[in-house]
């Protein structure tokens, strides 16, 4: 497998479950941008590969595979290679694929209204 370098849908990630703080193994399922409580910063859902979903993760909350080897200086654990898990997350990935498609639609509908 590809060690992940960004946040974008699809990457596989180490990111802090909202429940306890711990970080686990998951995949950006989505991102959110702006985020919902207006600042720039990007936000994202993760899928987890226990199947749990965390949403509304900040940048500092998710660290990439590369980060995770520089930091910890040990590779990652190798992804789950469940067929149901493999499932659910390419139905989500559809999903967060076609909301990013549909947002940037919109907003390139906006600057085309706008520049008239």
């Amino acid at each position: 497998w590809i060690i992940s370098t960004d946040r974008d849908i699809g990457d596989r990630v180490f990111a802090s479950w909202s429940v306890n703080n711990m970080f686990y193994w998951g995949y950006v399922i989505a991102q959110v941008e702006p985020a919902p409580d207006g600042k720039t910063a990007k936000k994202y859902s993760v899928l987890f590969e226990d199947g749990a979903i965390s949403h509304d993760l900040t940048k500092d909350r998710i660290c990439t595979e590369v980060n995770y080897v520089q930091m910890l200086k040990k590779n990652p654990s190798l992804p789950n290679p469940d067929k149901e898990f493999r499932q659910t997350l390419k139905t989500h990935l559809a999903h967060g694929r076609a909301e990013r498609a549909a947002a940037a639609a919109r907003i390139a509908a906006k600057k085309k209204k706008g520049s008239r």
